[in-house]
């Protein structure tokens, strides 16, 4: 199990951190208040009935992706996850390594599906929203 959520998170990253080189960055402050968003869904997270935990992650990173791009959402939700679930709620880092991987894995694939499926968005750099 160790193996494999290490090998999530160190694909994530690995992904990850060439993408930002290539991706214009967007606004501080909308990084930032993506970043607080993230970290704030993740820390408030609800128990539910038969076990487990969810939170409210998915709209941050729905409107993330069409604001400030599938590469950058993956980077703040993956800190948000980090910080918000992890240190906050004091997880183990195994935890903590594959949910940011895997938050960076999904946002990228989500936005390589949509920009594959909409005529008019461009792969992966940009937002997904240019209007």
């Amino acid at each position: 199990m160790k193996l494999y959520a290490g090998g999530v998170a160190l694909a994530g990253w690995a992904l990850l951190l060439p993408l930002l080189t290539l991706a214009p960055p967007p606004p501080p402050f909308l990084l930032a208040v993506f970043a607080l968003l993230a970290t704030v869904t993740e820390w408030l997270m609800v128990p539910l009935p038969r076990g487990g935990f969810q939170s409210a992650g998915l709209a941050v990173a729905s409107a993330a992706l069409l604001i400030i791009g599938p590469v950058h959402t993956a980077l703040v939700m993956s800190v948000g996850v980090i910080i918000g679930n992890g240190l906050l709620h004091r997880r183990r880092f195994i935890h903590m390594a594959f949910n940011s991987g895997q938050y960076i894995l999904s946002v990228l694939v989500a936005g390589t599906v949509f920009a594959a499926l909409h005529p008019v968005a461009q792969l992966l750099p940009q937002a997904l929203y240019a209007g």
